[in-house]
Formats: structure tokens, C-alpha cells, sequence
């Protein structure tokens, strides 16, 4: 049977808890979202609906709103977006005046039959045992019926519970208890189920775990057998250790056991140590360098960087040992280039750049001699064009603009020249104009906005040709949607203000039809709820609050939703996202006198902006981004002690000083002069507005006064995120 129609909430559940029992929502929200339901089920028709294949998303209210005096509104959406309420029980969720509101909040919206509670500690009932009102589990809006105004009444009600305190069901029990009552089916018909699963699913594994020690003897075997029998044997070893780093490694991801991947590629690398490269014949060195490749990839996969790092060098000794045999053998070096690539990109990944620069222009120069030995072979052209951006972004990584735009420049001929004589193949084409993008950023970060708004759009302009070509192809509307709007954000630096928000309503236009022919790609998704916060914060800064407030709301439901879902896990693009549409609302409150508001806002932009920078790099928007939040809390705090200067304005003056001082970015330097204004350095504003005035640059928002003359009209950060 078919699944059934996307559910009309956002949230499968919602998970109500007391700050107290944190532990036991974690453990609840991973166990639902990670919960299967079985294929015999799904689709099925039950009295809640039809039976989806997963539980996801759920929504989980991390914080006790202390210093609320309501329900938050992002709670009360996610509420009234959720298709279930789960309420962790304990006396400290009893006593929680949140966990009660929300209870209360939900009732009210007609869904009483759709709570269900799990008792963690206390005992349900007791509250009206004198002595033992401590102990109660359940709090007052779970243990009465509302009234016709949605007041709590006189009569009692008996929730659906189900228990993990010691003596009862326990945690597996538990959370079936818990799923079976949101499917809407019978709890046997669910565990009957659920041991099919398990036993299914033990075969899996333990089919795996053999095969693995099986492809071990087989490479074993080819370690040690006699010359004549190699060629045979060989074809057979190759063929299971690709199996396993391919296909098997694909299985066992999907069922959560690469610990038995990780077993298997350790015999592996055993075998391959115990082996002296000079020592093997051509066709073992090929395949154990391909193989130690991708084995390198798996645990970088895993951000294992020194059990990679590892892989990838002993690749390359094969790869070497290849090409000193073999120095015109043109397969070899391209062996050895892909093992130094890796190389680099480890480095890179640790923030070693100086490291990272030597090995991928070692992967570059390898490049180029594959070129020497075959100068028509397109794909070895492409190579070139490829070292040459892997050393362009990283320059460009490092600081150096000179550097990356020569490497951009010479990557652009070799795509260009490519172009010409290939001008069917699409995807060079898209090269070319993703090269042109590169080139625009390096003209932002110099300070000429007129030179990268005139790149931007002729990247925007290949690509539109691009999709006129190829209007089925939603790959050329994704690519032509991000030029787009990297074209309208740069228009924006320069105050062509119409301009922009008329481009970036095109695409928008162009992520709504990309995610409704694709929901499940995470990207799209993304850079939709990206657009239309973008477009929320045109419209505050033209003066349309009430607009940008109805842009707003949507668009972070949609963030908090893929966030919820842990859909979007592993990419910081989702926090910033989240930090530019917290920064907005705060200002909103602010414009609105609604100073608590404001405050909460700014500080969960803050702490976006610091979870979408990454320990080991800080990129500038990064950088600006946390100093933005930064600025308008400091605002917040002096709108409350005026004669006070915030210290956090201080911070933002700090973080921002060592790059900007140097640098002609406006992204950077925008933050900078409010952070200089505000504090009082004269000098660094002088510096800051000198070259933002001669790049063009128009903010969005007037700039502010001095530390002594604060404005809320024009306070520190509000600048809008191009």
C-alpha cells in the first residue's frame, strides 16, 4: 500500500519536559526520530490517519522559558503544528508552570485523544493524598477536563501513560507503548512486529559480519599465494574488497552497524602494512592504492582525520612506487594525484593550510604532467582546471586575493578553452559560470562592488542561457536560483534596493518549485528558508514591518521544522539561516517596545552564530554574523541602563579588529564601523567608512551614533544580511 499524503502538521510530536528530565527527552527524541515503522504497517489506514514510514520530525522545547511570562510564540506555532503531544512526567514536570501551559495550550486546540505521557519518576495521582502532594507525576491541565471556555473543569481525566520507572514497562516497552497509540494500532500488532524486524535484521548483520571475515581470508590468501595463481585469484580479491568498500559499506551504514565496517577495513590496512610496496607487483599496487583510497574516504566520511590521513599517505607510496616504475604511464599518475588530493583536503579539514597549499599543488603539478602525456584528453583537462580552483579557494581561504584570482583566472582559460570545443556538454558550461561566481566573490572581498555585480550577472546570464537549453532539468534551475541570488544580494551593497528585492522574489520562486519536485533534498530546502528571510529583512528595512513579520514567521518554521527533523544535520548553512531570522525578530520587537522579546531573540541569534561556525575555521560572514548579534544586544542592554556603555559592544569591536582592519570586504567592515562608532574609535570608523565609501557601498540601515549619542532608531547592528 501506497504511504500516505504528506501530513498537514509539520511535527509528528511534540515533546513537553521539565528542564529536570532533560536526559529523558533526549533519549525520547532520538528514539522516535530514529524509529522505523514496519513495512507491513505502513500506509495502513487507521482511525489518526494513514501510517507514515518514519516518526519524524519531532519537536523537543529545549528551554524552561524562566524568564517568560507566556508561552513563546515559536512553541506555540510548533504546538499547533504538531500531530501528537508527549508529555515527560515527574514531580519537577508537575510542578513546571511551562509544561502545564503547554498541556493546557494544546487541549484547547480540540486534540485531548492525541497526549500521551511517559511517567519517568513520581507516582500519577497522589496530589490529592495529603502528605504526598510532592510526588505527583502528572500536572493539573493532564489530570482535569477544560471547560467550554478551555478553563480547567472539576472532572478528572486518565491519560494514556506509558512508565519506564524500575518495576514497570521500561524503555523498549515504553517507547512501543508510546508509538503504537500515535499510530493508532493495537500494541501486540506493533511488538509482534517489531521482533520480525529484529530477527531480520540480526540476519543482516550477522550475513555482514561473516562476509567481511571472508573478504579478509580472501585477501589473506592473495597475500600469500603462488605467482602462477595470482592473476585468478586477484580478479576475485579485487572484486570483494570493491564490495566491500562500496556496496557493504552502503548496507551496513544503512542498518547502524559500520562498527563492523570499521573491523574489517582495520584487517585490511593490517594486511596492506605487513606488505613493503617495492616488494608487489603492479596489479597489487593499483589495487591496494585504490583500495586504501577509499578506504581513506570512509573515515573521512566519519571525520576520523588521522586513521584517513594515514590511508591516503600509505596510497600514495603505492602510487609513487607506480610512477617511478612506470614515469608515462598516464593511469598511475592519476592515481597518485587523486592520493594527493586527499592529502591536501585533510589538511585543509584540520586547518593546516600551509600543509594543505603544498600537497594539492602537488596534486595541481601532477595534473599538468597528465596533460604533457595526453594533451587531448578532456577529463585530464579538467583535472588542471580542478587543481587550479582547489588552490584558488584555499587562497582565498588564506586571505591572499592576488593569488586566488590569478588561480581563477587560469582555471576560467581552461574551462573556457574546454567549452569551445565541447559546447553540447552542459555541465563544463556550468563550470564556467560557477568559475565567474568565484571571481565576483574575489572583487566583493577587494571592495569593488561594481566589478562583482558585473560578474554575478553574467554568471546569472550563462546559466539562464543554460536553462533555456535544458528547462527540464532542475540542476540548471537550482544552479541558475543561487546566481540569482548571489546577483541580488550584491545589488542590494550598493543600494539598487528594487532591484534586489525583485531578483530575490524570482528566486524564491525558484526554491518553492525546486522543493515541491524534490522535499526530500535538504539543500533546497535550505536555501528556500535562506530566501525568504533574506526577503523578510528587505522588506523591515523598506519600512514594512507588518511584511517582513509575514515573510518571517513561515520561513522559521520552516528552519526550526528541518532543524527539528534533524534533516539538515552536519550543515552550518541551517544556523545561519536561524541566526539572520532571530536577528530580524529582534528587531521587529525592538520597533515594537517589546524589549523581553528583543532580548531572547538576539541571544538565540547569538548562539546560532556561534553553532554554524565550526571549532577549527571562522569565516568572515561567520565572524560578522556573531558581532551583529552582538551589537543589537548591546543596544538592548543600554536601551535598559542608558548611561551604561555594554561591554558586548566591546566584544564585537574585538572580534572583528584583526581581519577588518586589513581587509575591504564590506561584510566585515559594515559590523566594524558600528562596533568602532559605538565604542569610540574614531580612527578605526574613519578607516572603515573610507572604504566602504570608495567600494560604492550603501548600508541598509543608517549608521549609528557615537558611544555618548546612542539611537534606537539606528541602533548598532541593524544592518541587513545581503
Amino acid at each position: 500500500m501506497a504511504e500516505s499524503p504528506v501530513s498537514r502538521f509539520m511535527y509528528r510530536a511534540f515533546i513537553s519536559y521539565s528542564h529536570a528530565d532533560k536526559a529523558w527527552a533526549d533519549w525520547l527524541h532520538k528514539a522516535l526520530e530514529t524509529y522505523r515503522v514496519p513495512s507491513r504497517l505502513v500506509g495502513t489506514v487507521t482511525a489518526h490517519g494513514t501510517i507514515p514510514r518514519r516518526l519524524n520530525p519531532v519537536f523537543r522545547d529545549r528551554d524552561e522559558l524562566a524568564s517568560a511570562t507566556d508561552l513563546s510564540r515559536e512553541v506555540n506555532e510548533a504546538l499547533a503544528q504538531s500531530e501528537n503531544l508527549i508529555v515527560i512526567c515527574s514531580p519537577a514536570a508537575a510542578a513546571s508552570r511551562w509544561v502545564n501551559e503547554e498541556v493546557l495550550t494544546y487541549k484547547r486546540l480540540g486534540r485531548e485523544a492525541r497526549i500521551f505521557c511517559l511517567i519517568v519518576d513520581g507516582e500519577p495521582g497522589v496530589s490529592d493524598w495529603p502528605g504526598h502532594e510532592a510526588g505527583e507525576c502528572f500536572c493539573p491541565a493532564l489530570r482535569f477536563r477544560l471547560d467550554a471556555d478551555g478553563r480547567p473543569a472539576n472532572e478528572r481525566t486518565e491519560p494514556i501513560a506509558a512508565d519506564v520507572r524500575p518495576g514497570h514497562d521500561g524503555k523498549p516497552i515504553a517507547k512501543l507503548r508510546l508509538i503504537a497509540g500515535m499510530l493508532g494500532v493495537g500494541f501486540d500488532a506493533l511488538t509482534q512486529r517489531e521482533a520480525h524486524r529484529r530477527r531480520r535484521r540480526a540476519l543482516v548483520i550477522t550475513a555482514a559480519a561473516l562476509l567481511g571475515m571472508a573478504i579478509t581470508s580472501v585477501l589473506a590468501i592473495n597475500a600469500v599465494i603462488a605467482r602462477n595463481e595470482a592473476r585468478q585469484r586477484q580478479a576475485q580479491a579485487e572484486q570483494a574488497l570493491n564490495y566491500m568498500l562500496g556496496d557493504l559499506h552502503d548496507k551496513l551504514k544503512g542498518v547502524g552497524r559500520l562498527d563492523l565496517m570499521a573491523s574489517v577495513t582495520d584487517k585490511a590496512l593490517a594486511l596492506f602494512a605487513a606488505s613493503k610496496p617495492g616488494s608487489l607487483t603492479d596489479d597489487e599496487l593499483t589495487q591496494q592504492s585504490r583500495a586504501l583510497v577509499q578506504i581513506g574516504q570512509i573515515r573521512l566520511d566519519e571525520a576520523q582525520y588521522a586513521p584517513a590521513m594515514d590511508a591516503f599517505r600509505r596510497a600514495d607510496q603505492r602510487s609513487v612506487e607506480l610512477t617511478t616504475r612506470h614515469p608515462d604511464n598516464g593511469r598511475f599518475l592519476f592515481d597518485r594525484a587523486q592520493a594527493e588530493y586527499w592529502i591536501g583536503y585533510v589538511y585543509w579539514q584540520q586547518r593546516k593550510l600551509a600543509e594543505a597549499n603544498e600537497w594539492l599543488t602537488r596534486y595541481r603539478d601532477s595534473t599538468l604532467t597528465l596533460v604533457k602525456i595526453d594533451p587531448g584528453n578532456h577529463d585530464w583537462q579538467r583535472e588542471v582546471s580542478d587543481g587550479e580552483h582547489n588552490l584558488a579557494v584555499l587562497a582565498l581561504d588564506r586571505g591572499d586575493l592576488n593569488a586566488a584570482q590569478h588561480r581563477f583566472e587560469a582555471e576560467l582559460a581552461t574551462m573556457e578553452e574546454l567549452a569551445r570545443q565541447q559546447p553540447d556538454d552542459a555541465d563544463l558550461a556550468s563550470e564556467v559560470a560557477d568559475t565567474t561566481s568565484w571571481l565576483g566573490n574575489v572583487a566583493e572581498q577587494r571592495g569593488d562592488l561594481a566589478g562583482a555585480q558585473r560578474l554575478f550577472g553574467e554568471q546569472a546570464r550563462q546559466l539562464a542561457r543554460l536553462r533555456t537549453v535544458h528547462p527540464e532539468d532542475f540542476r540548471r534551475l537550482s544552479e541558475w536560483a543561487r546566481a540569482q541570488e548571489l546577483l541580488a544580494a550584491s545589488l542590494a551593497t550598493t543600494g539598487r534596493n528594487e532591484e534586489s528585492r525583485h531578483a530575490m522574489d524570482e528566486v524564491s520562486k525558484a526554491y518553492l518549485t525546486l522543493t515541491q519536485h524534490d522535499p526530500g533534498n535538504v539543500s533546497w530546502q535550505v536555501n528556500l528558508a535562506n530566501v525568504q528571510v533574506t526577503r523578510a529583512t528587505y522588506a523591515f528595512a523598506a519600512d514594512h514591518a507588518d511584511e517582513a513579520e509575514a515573510l518571517l514567521s513561515p520561513a522559521m518554521a520552516h528552519a526550526l521544522g528541518l532543524v527539528a527533523s534533524k534533516a539538515s544535520q552536519g550543515n552550518p548553512q541551517i544556523h545561519r539561516v536561524l541566526s539572520h531570522g532571530w536577528l530580524l525578530r529582534a528587531r521587529i520587537a525592538l520597533a515594537r517596545g517589546d524589549l523581553r522579546s528583543a532580548m531572547e531573540a538576539a541571544e538565540r541569534s547569538l548562539s546560532e552564530a556561534r553553532a554554524a561556525t565550526t571549532k577549527d575555521a571562522v569565516d568572515d560572514g561567520s565572524l560578522a554574523d556573531r558581532a551583529e548579534a552582538l551589537l543589537l544586544l548591546g543596544t538592548l542592554q543600554q536601551v535598559q541602563s542608558p548611561d551604561t556603555l555594554p561591554e558586548v559592544w566591546r566584544q564585537a569591536h574585538a572580534l572583528l579588529a584583526p581581519r577588518a582592519r586589513n581587509s575591504h570586504y564590506w561584510r566585515l567592515l559594515d559590523p566594524w564601523l558600528r562596533a568602532c562608532r559605538l565604542t569610540g574609535d574614531d580612527a578605526g570608523a574613519r578607516i572603515a567608512i573610507d572604504r566602504l565609501n570608495a567600494s560604492g557601498y550603501v548600508p541598509l540601515q543608517p549608521w549609528p551614533a557615537s558611544a555618548a549619542q546612542p539611537s534606537p532608531a539606528t541602533e548598532g547592528d541593524q544592518h541587513v544580511h545581503h
